[in-house]
């Protein structure tokens, strides 16, 4: 019994007519699957933010103001960076932006940890955005 049928001699006519009668194309449940999945990532990453903004408020002294702009300059650096990090991907490939990415992210958490005053928040926070970005 041959568990895996050759593909190598068949026509794009012959490919789309194999696809039509097996039915829903394999390919949208990908899709399906990714934007599911792109749909969970937004909601916590986006939605999810603003239960950090009282407690963030009260640890620091810092204003919701303050807090909220510096997240909006962390997305709006991911839209501008979006277009070069696809670019260098296209390039490179994913996985050697992540050997450099994932290395910046953690130190970059690291120094999270150690920040106090707004100016160390808005720079660190900016950082791990551009390396995350990256990353994925």
């Amino acid at each position: 019994m041959k568990l895996f049928k050759s593909r190598r001699h068949s026509t794009p006519a012959a490919e789309a007519a194999r696809t039509q009668q097996q039915g829903f194309f394999y390919g949208w449940w990908i899709v399906i699957a990714g934007g599911l999945a792109m749909s969970i990532s937004a909601g916590i990453n986006f939605h999810g933010f603003s239960n950090f903004i009282i407690p963030l408020g009260k640890e620091f002294g810092w204003s919701r103001t303050i807090i909220s702009l510096v997240f909006s300059l962390a997305r709006l650096e991911v839209g501008l960076l979006g277009p070069i990090e696809g670019f260098f991907v296209d390039q490179f490939g994913p996985r050697r932006l992540m050997m450099i990415g994932l290395p910046i992210m953690a130190l970059e958490y690291v120094l999270m940890s150690k920040m106090g005053w707004l100016a160390s928040s808005t720079s660190i926070r900016w950082w791990p955005s551009s390396s995350c970005s990256s990353c994925s």
